[in-house]
Formats: C-alpha cells, structure tokens, sequence
C-alpha cells in the first residue's frame, strides 16, 4: 500500500514515518510548501503532518493548499494541525488556548471502523494550542474532558481528523493509525 505523508513541518514526522512503514506502508514524503500536488494517482490514503504553524496566526494563505483534500476519493487522515486543517476546510472555527502537551484519556462516542479493538476509551498524546468545533454533518467519534472533538470523520468520504498524535502514543497509537491503513486497503 503506497500512502502520501504531507509533511507539514511536524516534530514527530520521523516517528510518523517509522509508524506508517512498521505497519506496512510505503510512503512517500511531501513538504507542505510543494501543494496542490498535480496527481494523487497511485496513492492509497492520504496523511496530513501536525506542525509547529497556528491557523489562529496565520491568514490562512495555505488553507487553499488543501482544497484538494475535498476533491479526493480516497482515505484521509488528519493529526492535530492536519485535523485543524480538515475542520477549516469544511466550515470549523478555530479557538487558541493554553498548550495541552501530556497523555489523556479519549472517549469513543460512536462506533467505526477506526476505533475498531478499542473498547469505551484509550490513552493517547496530545500537543497543541488550538482548538476546534466537529464541523457540520461530521460524526463526533471521540471526545475528552480537555477537548471536546478528539476524532471527527466526513459523513460519506474515509476523511478522518484526529486531535492527538498516534505517531507518539505508543500501542494504542499504533493500533488506531493501523486501523486507518486498513481502511487505505479496503476502500
């Protein structure tokens, strides 16, 4: 299975990277700086970097950058700046608040395919600054008691955002962004 990475300038992309391949991927590397790309072709799924950026600081000039993400046809995955990315594209607000930097507790609110051999809840980490609403028509798949919207997923599209970073969650990290490559296989 081949998967785009957009590297977005994360601190953790060697650790994305690593994850991606040991779960059986290969990928292919893409700074953020060379999108729209001209073709996807040949692409399983799509990932999106976090990064050290805010929307709330920038006059969203790469926001555009990413439209291409609503034309796509294949799975879409989202961390952290990535999820931001995803909730801007498709009508979300974004809030700044304090830096939430350590491991918490999610908890699954509605069944899917990328929460599968989960039960109610998992500890995964989070790093970031900002916030976002679940946009309209999204499912709310997960929440916690320091973020309302953990995990969101498109209504009829494989686009999922997820708020924490699976690359440095350890096993329970590794377990949902392998569910996300299944999805890549399936679709």
């Amino acid at each position: 299975m081949n998967i785009l990475i957009i590297n977005c300038g994360s601190r953790a992309i060697k650790e994305l990277s690593a994850m991606t391949k040991k779960l059986g991927a290969k990928i292919t590397l893409v700074p953020m700086e060379l999108l729209p790309l001209k073709s996807i072709k040949g692409y399983e799924g799509i990932i999106i970097s976090g990064s050290p950026l805010m929307w709330s600081k920038c006059q969203c000039e790469y926001l555009s950058k990413f439209e291409f993400i609503k034309k796509v046809r294949i799975p879409v995955l989202g961390i952290c700046f990535g999820h931001q990315t995803i909730a801007l594209l498709y009508g979300s607000p974004i809030r700044r608040e304090k830096l939430l930097k350590k491991k918490i507790k999610i908890t699954f609110q509605d069944k899917d395919i990328i929460t599968k051999g989960f039960n109610k809840s998992a500890t995964l980490m989070e790093h970031h600054k900002e916030f976002v609403t679940c946009p309209t028509n999204f499912k709310l798949l997960a929440t916690s008691n320091k973020d309302d919207v953990e995990i969101i997923k498109h209504p009829t599209k494989n686009i999922y955002g997820f708020q924490f970073h699976p690359e440095v969650s350890g096993k329970n990290g590794e377990k949902i962004l392998k569910n996300f490559l299944d999805i890549c296989v399936s679709s």
